[in-house]
């Protein structure tokens, strides 16, 4: 058969009709039915075509060609039964022309609106009768129906006993099979929806941290400026003479500058320790690159008692104070404040440049005090991270040179040393140039 049922209906129940046509059409076989035989042969994963157009009806009092093509070409007839169906002309002419071919077992009903059998009961309203009269000329019995009126069988229902009626296979079995896929489609359906939900609390998760992450930087950021403004005033500050009138280009010295700001940080900025850590970290780093180890180690180690300093600033203070113990000789003591330092530099990525100084200052320390494995170790590492980093200067790479150089020098390998002293040797000269100190230091180191 061309077509797997031809609807027969009432233009009043175009809606029923072609709403029916859709379903029919678009319903997916359950899979383990399909490849059996049945009376319309092999079941497919779809029905055949539904006939449903009654376009081509003709004005006289006969049905068209086609149409009359069409029903002979359908394995079944499912008939719209309502009040204006069962007083339709063409309706019921359609039932007797399927009839006549001999398939009045293959006739199936869907009750849309009226009452089956109202003309054939007694205190029924004759005019609510909803099936059509073909239905039973010749004595035929009342024919089974699907009902999707308010109160009787549900549309999915409906749907299956007329496609089961199409397929000539069980009801139960069809709506058993119907089921077990509704529950594996909503097992699916829940676990993409789990899925879904982990994924969007995920995503939320993902949001959360990044909107905690911006906002810290933020913080940061407005930190650093509050800080840099601070550091302006206050080294416009250490310049200031007490009477400007009289001092006619008076001379000062770096030292004399140095130590005014000093004296002025012992009692100020209490309210803004951050800003004051900076500050005090500058100072160190200035008074020690001066040769003022003592001055420098006096100052920070002053200012570690400071509470509520930032941590990356408290690891500036103390990568500082390692440096100026460092040049005092105290090797243990450096070396235990660049630990502290990284310490706390180890989760601040902003403090990446800072956690490489810490590294090569503890380095340096093991080094001086024997600790030639432990000092070459994190010497490598510094070297790593100096080369990883964005923004490193020759200079700051030529030290992490040195160092790993030094402590295979320190550890009785000359060998292994001399092409780390050389690289840094030659980055000074480039960032430097000939007369720097540190050119001459690696060249006494490259010599030894």
């Amino acid at each position: 058969m061309r077509y797997a049922a031809f609807i027969s209906y009432n233009h009043a129940d175009r809606n029923a009709a072609s709403r029916l046509h859709r379903e029919l059409e678009t319903y997916r076989i359950p899979s383990r039915l399909v490849g059996r035989d049945s009376a319309l042969g092999i079941i497919a994963r779809r029905l055949p075509p539904i006939f449903q157009d009654r376009q081509e009806l003709a004005t006289s009092g006969d049905l068209a060609a086609s149409v009359r093509t069409a029903l002979e070409a359908s394995a079944t007839l499912i008939v719209i039964c309502s009040p204006d169906a069962a007083q339709s002309r063409w309706v019921n002419e359609e039932i007797r022309t399927f009839t006549a071919l001999g398939r009045r077992d293959r006739i199936q009903c869907l009750v849309v609106g009226g009452q089956p059998n109202a003309s054939r009961r007694e205190g029924l309203d004759p005019a609510l009768e909803a099936f059509p009269p073909a239905l039973f000329e010749g004595g035929a019995v009342e024919p089974l129906a699907a009902d999707i009126r308010p109160g009787q069988d549900d549309r999915l229902s409906a749907r299956l006993k007329l496609i089961a009626g199409i397929l000539g296979v069980g009801f139960d079995e069809l709506r058993q099979r119907e089921h077990a896929r509704r529950h594996r489609r909503m097992a699916i359906v829940a676990g993409a929806s789990a899925a879904g939900f982990l994924a969007m609390a995920g995503l939320a998760g993902f949001a959360v941290v990044q909107r905690g992450e911006a906002i810290r930087q933020r913080d940061i950021a407005r930190e650093k400026s509050l800080t840099a403004e601070r550091t302006v005033s206050f080294v416009k500050s250490m310049f200031q003479v007490a009477d400007p009138s009289e001092a006619r280009g008076e001379t000062i010295t770096a030292r004399e500058i140095l130590d005014r700001g000093a004296k002025q940080l012992e009692h100020g900025l209490e309210n803004e320790p951050t800003v004051k850590g900076e500050l005090s970290a500058t100072l160190g780093e200035v008074y020690a690159s001066l040769g003022l180890f003592r001055p420098a180690s006096d100052l920070l180690q002053a200012n570690l008692r400071q509470r509520g300093v930032a941590p990356a600033t408290r690891a500036r203070e103390l990568v500082a104070l390692g440096e100026a113990q460092w040049g005092l000789d105290d090797y243990a003591a450096s070396a235990k404040s660049q630990g502290d330092a990284l310490a706390l530099t180890g989760g601040l990525p902003e403090a990446a440049a800072l956690h490489s100084r810490a590294l090569l200052g503890l380095a340096d320390a093991q080094n001086r005090m024997g600790q030639g494995a432990a000092g070459l170790k994190n010497a490598q590492a510094a070297l790593a991270a100096e080369q990883a980093r964005r923004g490193v200067t020759d200079a700051e790479l030529a030290l992490a040179y040195e160092l790993v150089g030094e402590a295979q020098l320190y550890g009785g390998d000359p060998a292994a040393a001399k092409p780390y002293i050389q690289k840094a040797l030659d980055l000074r000269l480039r960032a430097q140039g000939v007369t720097h100190p540190r050119v001459a230091s690696d060249s006494n180191t490259l010599a030894a």
